[in-house]
């Protein structure tokens, strides 16, 4: 991986890539002889890593972390980085699943209130002509039902697993549960199972392009939401930019201190 495909911010990394290199990545990863990780972070994601330090190593210690949502933007911005793509999991996914169906992948879908996985599962089969999806089952009471959902996931044999719990619950899953199964990728995609089930609604496509797709979530979900938009981007971008100003300064003393008398 080259080092300026990496971005760090607040001590969370990502790729800063396009679709075209993220999707020449993800079908390495689909090849590969062991198990293999892929996530994506946005502003609320950087928000928990800051407060817990085991989700923080888990999403560092990821194959591939996609960048995903405007406040990763901005906070890039602050530090004079520009992000080539916003690569959020749902209109990304789309790229995602035309390769798993180019390549034949088995496909195991776990997440969402129960009926939900089993929904996305019929939608997606249907909308990619190919897409094997081989099992399904939800993501509620996992530690109870530990033994359950590894049994059907055994059963089901696939190639890839999503895993569509929340952050930092999936993540968890995943790290727990990543060399349990021997070669399989492992995909986090948050709350993207609900969106194809028909869950949620997308925000219509002119929104979506001016980076304001989270106004609508919220509009549409604010009991929920209200919390992780009004006051989790403000954090995000208050430490975003302190994080930035920060760096400055020590890039002007590290300077100063090179500088010849």
């Amino acid at each position: 991986m080259a080092a300026d495909e990496r971005v760090q911010i607040q001590n969370v990394r990502f790729l800063n890539i396009d679709t075209c290199r993220a999707m020449e990545i993800l079908d390495a990863l689909t090849e590969d002889d062991k198990a293999r990780t892929v996530g994506f972070i946005n502003a609320h994601c950087v928000n928990v890593a800051r407060n817990d330090p085991d989700y923080r190593r888990i999403i560092n210690d990821f194959d591939e972390v996609l960048p995903d949502g405007a406040g990763l933007d901005i906070a890039a911005r602050f530090k004079g980085i520009k992000i080539k793509e916003n690569l959020n999991g749902t209109d990304f996914s789309f790229h995602v699943f035309e390769l798993f169906a180019k390549r034949k992948k088995a496909v195991f879908l776990l997440g969402g209130h129960p009926g939900v996985a089993e929904r996305a599962g019929k939608v997606l089969s249907k909308a990619h002509q190919g897409l094997i999806v081989c099992g399904w089952t939800h993501g509620y009471d996992t530690d109870k039902r530990d033994a359950e959902i590894c049994e059907t996931i055994w059963g089901a044999s696939p190639d890839v697993i999503l895993v569509s719990m929340g952050t930092p619950i999936q993540e968890k899953w995943i790290e727990a549960h990543k060399n349990f199964f021997g070669k399989k990728l492992f995909v986090s995609v948050g709350g993207l199972l609900d969106f194809i089930a028909g869950v949620y609604p997308r925000a219509p496509l002119w929104l979506r392009k001016i980076k304001m797709e989270w106004f609508f979530r919220l509009c549409f979900n604010p009991k929920q939401l209200w919390k992780r938009y009004l006051i989790g981007n403000q954090v995000f971008l208050f430490h975003a930019l302190q994080e930035a100003l920060e760096e400055k300064k020590e890039h002007k003393r590290t300077n100063s201190a090179g500088a010849p008398e």
